[in-house]
């Protein structure tokens, strides 16, 4: 999964939920609308492994360092399929295979990130009518596109 890193509270529930639910990889960046204060490795590291313990999870997702969207989009693995949270965006075929899931901050991706990400190879794809909360997008995303 990468990230625009949200607020504080915002990230730490999507560390704990996503590794819960099976997450491999997080790669969290800085958005143009990025309002986060800072990175707290330690404590994401400490929060996926007390959410990988309470899961029956015997592994953790590896947290890469917080870098700009670019720098992640060149780092995924080329086997992956990618997917961009994207309101408006059509419907389209879910993949099937593993996929790389991106989300934005809050305020979500601007125009020149999202065009970037499907230079890149992302399809975008909705969640549903409504504009939901970068946390709750994660969650959601998850259990539609099974992670």
């Amino acid at each position: 999964m990468l990230l625009g890193l949200p607020r504080k509270p915002a990230v730490e529930r999507v560390l704990r939920m996503a590794t819960e639910l099976g997450m491999g990889h997080f790669w969290p960046f800085v958005a143009q609308r990025s309002i986060a204060k800072g990175t707290h490795p330690e404590r994401w590291a400490k929060l996926t492994e007390q959410a990988a313990r309470q899961s029956g999870r015997s592994d953790l997702p590896e947290i890469h360092a917080v870098a700009s969207l670019g720098e992640q989009l060149e780092r995924l693995p080329e086997h992956l399929a990618r997917v961009v949270l994207s309101p408006g965006a059509e419907q389209g075929a879910d993949p099937t295979a593993p996929i790389a899931l991106l989300v934005g901050p809050e305020g979500g991706l601007t125009p020149a990130e999202l065009e970037l990400a499907q230079a890149h190879g992302f399809q975008a794809r909705p969640l549903g009518a409504t504009i939901l909360r970068s946390d709750t997008a994660v969650i959601a995303a998850i259990a539609r596109f099974a992670l």
